[in-house]
């Protein structure tokens, strides 16, 4: 017997052990019951029974390997009144009965206890984590073995079988046809994502992200160059996804005379993008083109786009004196704005990097929804209309083989969202590598953007 604990008399049948310590609020209690369902099962209702109970709070509820067997373990908290208290169980099934050792103290050694735990979590992260990363690297299934190979594990390789299977049972890994092996599942990877995955971010692709940003000097140049960089650095495919063009608002409109018969002609947002095309014309023309333009500019600024031809129907009647040059004007803003929302939502960068992955070689039906993608790229803009600044979507309708991240672009100083940058690859990407490029990128952008827009550069 314990020092300072007796034995307590229960009627409760079941119960092998109930000892009780006499000199604090502690217990030990062992049990046996009859079952016909397994720790899965149990675990459900006994979360489901604490969820509605509203004095009991659950700090963790997992399945553990202890001897090369499975249990189920569950740490609660709550109060009697005097004292915040825990409860630790563990549960293990065989043969049809199900085994219960329960421990109940007072949380007073924080420290020790949450010290206690972590070592217990510290192998339900590593599992999954290596399964993860082990088959981002290799492209080939996950087994003990491999596992206990390259992570130096101190774990028998029975015990990596029995934590593989409950991941399986979990949905997070799943077979092949063709090897004994386990790949992770869309679940598997989006619990690594949300949950595995490391932040930090190498100081020298720092520095590499610092440079470039630096020496880019107008709106586009950062956007574009950002995102050819970011797929030279992830070796997948990469694109800007501008905001809906239609909402922005127009700054300038001006034809520039470059030649006796050659001039450009050009607008500019209120969020900085710039859109020209060169046209070769009769000086003349040129000259009562650059007339009406001038006149035009005053009427139109700040009209947004959307409604723009709108706009200049009603203005039409002002320009009897210039209705030929007016109407050429219309036909070059139909031509352009077409050509700026193409534009704007028209460069991938890394094509070939996609298509060189290993999953996608043989894949005909994976290819096909590959090719289609990288040739209209603004359908992601219709694909993430979600609110949230990070978006992650893992193998959705049929691009089941395909990872889509993308992340929203603020500016800091006006907090005006401009975009978002798309990373597209395979759903065996390194998602830890991806994610840190991509935030670290999107950050050093929108501060440099706040520059660019304080002086004013590329307008």
């Amino acid at each position: 017997m314990p020092e300072d604990f007796e034995a307590v008399n229960t009627k409760d049948e079941f119960n092998d052990l109930y000892l009780v310590n006499t000199k604090i609020p502690m217990s030990i209690k062992f049990s046996t019951t009859p079952t016909l369902v397994g720790l899965p099962a149990i675990k459900e209702d006994i979360e489901k029974n604490i969820e509605n109970n509203p004095k009991i709070d659950i700090v963790m509820s997992d399945f553990i390997p202890i001897n090369d067997d499975i249990y189920y373990m569950i740490v609660s908290s709550f109060s009697d009144g005097e004292n915040e208290m825990r409860r630790n169980e563990f549960l293990y099934v065989k043969d049809s009965n199900l085994y219960i050792f329960e421990f109940t103290y007072p949380y007073a050694d924080r420290e020790l206890d949450d010290f206690y735990l972590n070592i217990i979590r510290s192998f339900k992260i590593i599992v999954p984590k290596y399964i993860v990363e082990d088959y981002i690297e290799s492209a080939e299934p996950v087994g003990s073995k491999t596992l206990l190979k390259n992570h130096k594990l101190q774990y028998s390789s029975a015990t990596i079988r029995n934590e593989m299977a409950y991941l399986e049972d979990l949905g997070y890994i799943e077979k092949t046809h063709t090897s004994s092996g386990r790949v992770p599942s869309t679940e598997g990877y989006r619990y690594y994502v949300t949950k595995l995955r490391s932040e930090k971010i190498d100081k020298s692709i720092k520095y590499e992200i610092d440079r470039l940003v630096d020496s880019c000097t107008s709106i586009e140049d950062l956007l574009y160059s950002s995102c050819e960089m970011l797929s030279n650095m992830t070796r997948l495919a990469c694109c800007y996804l501008g905001p809906n063009v239609f909402d922005e608002r127009l700054a300038k409109v001006e034809i520039i005379k470059l030649a006796s018969n050659k001039f450009t002609f050009l607008f500019i947002t209120d969020r900085g993008y710039l859109e020209n095309k060169t046209f070769v014309e009769k000086e003349d023309k040129i000259k009562r083109l650059i007339e009406c333009v001038n006149k035009l500019d005053e009427e139109i600024t700040s009209v947004r786009l959307v409604n723009i031809f709108e706009k200049l129907n009603e203005v039409k009647a002002n320009y009897q004196d210039y209705i030929s040059e007016f109407d050429y004007i219309t036909k070059l803003f139909v031509s352009m704005l077409k050509d700026f929302l193409i534009k704007r939502n028209s460069q991938f960068y890394g094509k070939d990097y996609l298509l060189d992955q290993p999953e996608f070689k043989d894949n005909i039906v994976s290819t096909r929804s590959i090719v289609s993608l990288l040739s209209h790229p603004y359908r992601l803009n219709r694909m993430f209309t979600e609110n949230e600044e990070t978006v992650i979507s893992i193998g959705n309708g049929e691009l089941k083989d395909i990872t889509i991240i993308t992340k929203d672009i603020k500016v800091p100083s006006s907090n005006q969202n401009i975009g978002k940058i798309a990373v597209v690859g395979p759903t065996r990407m390194n998602y830890e590598k991806v994610l840190q490029y991509l935030e670290y990128v999107v950050k050093m952008v929108a501060f440099h953007l706040s520059d660019l827009e304080r002086k004013e550069y590329g307008r």
